[in-house]
């Protein structure tokens, strides 16, 4: 397959109106620059005062490659920045990492070396943000089918251990079957997980089909206008659930490319008032909830 052949296979993950495909790309990456920024400064604050000195290092860089890169002419130098120092975290921390660090970590190589200034460049990155949306999207549920601990809801049941996904999943639940999945202690020779009850196991074999369905539904541009929203609604379901923030951001906004007009760009604000009530709970000044 020629070069050109291999470019225009992707040309169906181009946005609807070129017109906005340049604001949007800015858009994209200035959010991922303040999520990501502050995920790391909010992970170190309850370690602080015994934080390794590699990891002070790291996230005294990483604040400042992030404030760097919102300059569009130190943008590229910031992520190539960010892209080496995140790689350094993630091999001291393996296997411990998150999974979306990887999906990190793509996103700095793509605002590293490919310039949104650049119209063929530009092309590329927001193609390659996209088909990388799909393939974590559809993944994620290919994944729950392949363990096969999501027909019958053990997966979810087993996530019961943790206090913070009761008041959601009890609501799917009768009295005596959450009581007895809220006994077990996750400890070998617990069980059985397996859920009998109707709604319980709907939502636990919707989730994976809702993820391998709507990122079909994403990478075709006829019917990518009706995914969006619903792509979305999982993602806040599924995150606030888990109360993984950062990953809900930092997945939200490469959603956000998926819209018909540029809506990257203006979730700056929102996102910015979203990471400042983050720092401020975890400070200690507002409320105690537990997030990752």
């Amino acid at each position: 397959m020629t070069r050109a052949r291999l470019v225009n296979a992707f040309a169906f993950l181009d946005g609807p109106d070129p017109a906005v495909e340049r604001r949007r790309a800015d858009g994209f990456l200035t959010v991922f620059l303040i999520v990501f920024g502050t995920e790391y400064v909010v992970r170190a604050i309850p370690k602080w005062p015994d934080l390794p000195i590699p990891y002070t290092v790291s996230v005294a860089l990483i604040m400042a490659l992030s404030v760097a890169g919102l300059r569009r002419a130190w943008r590229r130098t910031a992520f190539l920045g960010l892209a080496a120092v995140h790689l350094h975290v993630l091999w001291l921390e393996f296997p411990g990492s998150a999974n979306h660090a990887y999906l990190e970590l793509f996103i700095c190589l793509l605002g590293a070396f490919l310039d949104v200034e650049h119209p063929e460049e530009r092309r590329h990155l927001l193609r390659a943000a996209r088909w990388l949306t799909c393939l974590v999207l559809f993944y994620s549920g290919l994944a729950k089918v392949v363990h096969g601990y999501w027909f019958h809801g053990e997966m979810l049941a087993h996530q019961l251990k943790f206090s913070y996904y009761r008041p959601v999943l009890g609501l799917l639940l009768p009295g005596t079957e959450f009581e007895r999945l809220v006994a077990f202690t996750a400890q070998v020779g617990d069980g059985p997980y397996r859920v009998e009850n109707l709604p319980f196991v709907v939502v636990s074999n919707a989730v994976y089909l809702l993820e391998m369905g709507l990122a079909v539904l994403l990478a075709v541009r006829r019917t990518r206008p009706v995914a969006v929203l619903p792509a979305l609604a999982l993602t806040v379901a599924i995150e606030a659930g888990a109360r993984e923030f950062f990953f809900g951001l930092v997945f939200g906004n490469a959603l956000l490319l998926f819209t018909r007009r540029d809506t990257n760009t203006p979730a700056r604000w929102p996102v910015a008032a979203i990471l400042a009530l983050l720092v401020a709970i975890r400070l200690g000044l507002v409320g105690r909830i537990h997030f990752t």
